[in-house]
């Protein structure tokens, strides 16, 4: 079959480019390979391309990265993921003939399925199934049938060669549940929806009816509804236009009466830095959950726009907490991202302004420790919090920790769970997200006096750190500030500068600093247990295009050190947050390692990636690391450097 490749991105834009659309014109790119599956652009340009591949009867590829070079590049497709069973009783072995098989696509296979690939239910026959995916990933099935207990198979990668399987399904117990509305009475019609970790429910907007696709059950004419027991937390989502309740229910909990509170109305107006309200600027409302290990049950977000006043209107949100932000920052219109905590539960209408002028507070920020010239601060992330109690408290599982640590305890959080609790946190607490200008200037609203800190991830770019995937990650910081009424009443704080002070790099020779990392197998590693032998640190992601790029280079220098029967062992240690674990690792590594010369590929715990690179001072990545037999630091920099240190020490 001949395989279709079409332009995906390039210079970090999206492509929309379509040949196929009668109304635009004919670039000359090609867009087919030939019999022989080759493939070629003659006047490619230099520089990475994203493509997306495709051929009849094959998954296709989303995120192949080529640039243009003498050499063939090679991408491999793999067929669909077939899986196939036979479902039973467990109890009786008797076929069941009525159960549907649903597709769970899983990104990254530590987290819940993603709703893109998320197929809906095929329908088994007479007890047997066959289902095939669509798209590159992970998959799970969920095979249900009425009255039994939903079965949740292995994870499988495309690519794999799956048995077939023998399912055998449990009898369901059931437990009952009521919807009632805010006096009590039953509401029939009610659509119920049910989310757990394998079971994701995305709410656009809040209403009822179908949401992506996951069609609930609706409940009777006395409010009443069952569903079977689980073996995992659930979350039932009721809608009605009477109103909207949430409510988690633990393993073998019963649902009892479920009562429905009336919607919301929320309005407020945007305004700008320099005071004035801000037309067509979106505002989001999202509640706000604790979900650990990006394991969602729920995931929401409902946009309205502000119109030429600066106004917007929620007309019906759920009484739930939540936080109400500007989701148009960074752009000429407005900068900061505000984001105000409400209890929507408290009453029936809110007015929340975002960005409303009292006082203006104006800083700059420094890089202290490092001789840089040329250097651009537009990547250095500022938040502005107040260090106050949570308006409306924590969710429960946050609160032994202390919101007088101000902006260490949102990164205490983050280093105890992951991002998401952190967020989760930080949503707790009005606060402002901003973006340094290039000179390392910024600009904030405040309203209220007290106490205010200043979180800081001074990312920069610099004529000294050379190049890579994104700007240089040097260093954290926190400024601690006051506001009083005499502020207030001149209107602006002029901060004095503040220095963050940059990463320690490590000097040729110092001791490189130990570290623990996890084999694909799962067994624990430790950096000093691998002495004796010269080794190369290879830090990477597999969403980090220039990674990709060294994977020839890498190639050959492995083939050189084979063939002088050198000892060096190569240590790939992957970021976490790669996205597509079963294939970009593989592809961008391993494909060309294995065999070729003493090979680990490891992986760091989300929470302890960023502690490791501060220790050896990455801030980039790929970065490669040579360390000498004694667990000296021998180089530390770019791929090829790393290449010319290696061969000169084999």
């Amino acid at each position: 079959s001949r395989s279709h490749f079409s332009i995906a991105g390039w210079r970090g834009a999206r492509s929309i480019y379509n040949h196929q659309h009668p109304n635009v014109i004919d670039s000359g790119i090609p867009f087919r390979a030939n019999k022989l599956g080759i493939y070629q652009w003659t006047w490619a340009p230099d520089e990475k391309v994203q493509y997306q591949v495709s051929a009849r009867g094959y998954t296709p590829r989303f995120d192949v990265w080529l640039k243009a070079s003498a050499e063939i590049h090679v991408v491999k497709l793999f067929k669909p993921l077939k899986v196939s069973g036979d479902v039973v009783n467990k109890v009786t072995g008797k076929t069941i003939d009525s159960f549907t098989v649903t597709p769970l696509r899983y990104r990254d296979p530590e987290n819940s399925p993603n709703d893109f690939g998320t197929r809906k239910p095929e329908r088994g026959k007479a007890g047997q199934f066959e289902i095939k995916t669509e798209l590159d990933g992970s998959y799970r099935f969920k095979i249900e049938s009425p009255g039994f207990e939903p079965f949740l198979t292995d994870m499988y990668a495309v690519g794999d060669d799956v048995p077939r399987l023998n399912v055998e399904l449990v009898k369901a117990t059931w437990r009952n549940g009521v919807v009632v509305d805010a006096a009590g009475n039953p509401v029939s019609g009610a659509d119920i929806k049910l989310a757990s970790k394998n079971k994701v429910v995305t709410m656009r907007k809040y209403i009822p009816g179908d949401i992506n696709g996951t069609r609930g059950k609706t409940s009777g004419e006395n409010g009443e509804f069952t569903y079977p027991h689980s073996k995992e937390p659930e979350t039932f989502l009721v809608l009605h236009k009477s109103g909207f309740a949430e409510v988690v229910k633990q393993p073998g909990e019963d649902i009892g009466e479920i009562q429905l509170k009336p919607w919301v109305k929320v309005q407020g107006i945007v305004y700008n830095e320099a005071g004035q309200p801000v037309p067509n600027v979106r505002v989001g409302f999202e509640g706000n959950r604790f979900q650990y290990d990006h394991n969602f049950h729920v995931q929401d977000l409902t946009v309205a726009v502000t119109d030429r006043e600066g106004k917007y209107e929620f007309s019906s949100l759920p009484a739930i907490k939540g936080v109400i932000r500007t989701l148009s920052h960074m752009t000429d219109a407005i900068r900061n991202e505000y984001v105000v905590p409400v209890d929507l539960s408290l009453n029936e209408k809110f007015n929340v302004d975002l960005g409303e002028q009292a006082i203006t507070v104006s800083g700059s920020i420094n890089v202290a420790g490092r001789s840089l010239t040329e250097v651009d601060y537009s990547p250095t992330s500022i938040v502005v919090m107040p260090v106050s109690a949570p308006p409306f408290g924590l969710p429960e599982m946050l609160t032994k920790h202390d919101w007088r640590n101000g902006w260490k305890e949102v990164q205490r959080v983050m280093s105890s769970y992951s991002y998401w609790p952190a967020r989760t946190y930080l949503n707790s607490f009005p606060h402002c997200k901003m973006q340094s200008y290039p000179n390392g200037k910024f600009t904030v609203q405040i309203k209220e006096p007290g106490t205010y800190e200043i979180g800081i991830d001074l990312q920069v770019r610099a004529k000294e750190l050379g190049n890579g995937v994104f700007a240089h990650s040097l260093g954290e910081g926190t400024f601690r500030f006051e506001v009083d009424e005499a502020a207030l009443k001149s209107g602006k704080l002029d901060l004095e500068p503040i220095d963050v002070a940059a990463f320690t790099i490590l000097a040729p020779g110092a001791e490189v600093p130990d570290f623990e990392f996890e084999l694909a197998d799962g067994e624990k590693v430790r950096l000093h247990e691998q002495r004796g032998h010269y080794l190369l640190l290879d830090f990477w992601a597999a969403w980090c295009a220039t990674c990709e790029a060294d994977k020839e280079k890498l190639k050959r220098l492995a083939e050189s050190l084979v063939k002088s029967g050198s000892s060096a062992q190569m240590i790939s240690i992957e970021t976490p947050g790669s996205g597509n674990y079963t294939r970009a690792p593989k592809e961008t590594r391993e494909v060309w390692l294995a065999g070729k010369m003493n090979y680990i590929r490891g992986e760091t715990k989300a929470s302890e990636y960023q502690k490791i690179y501060k220790k050896l001072g990455v801030s980039a990545l790929p970065c490669y690391v040579v360390v000498d037999p004694k667990g000296k630091l021998a180089y530390q920099g770019n791929i090829e450097g790393a290449i010319e240190k290696m061969e000169e020490v084999k």
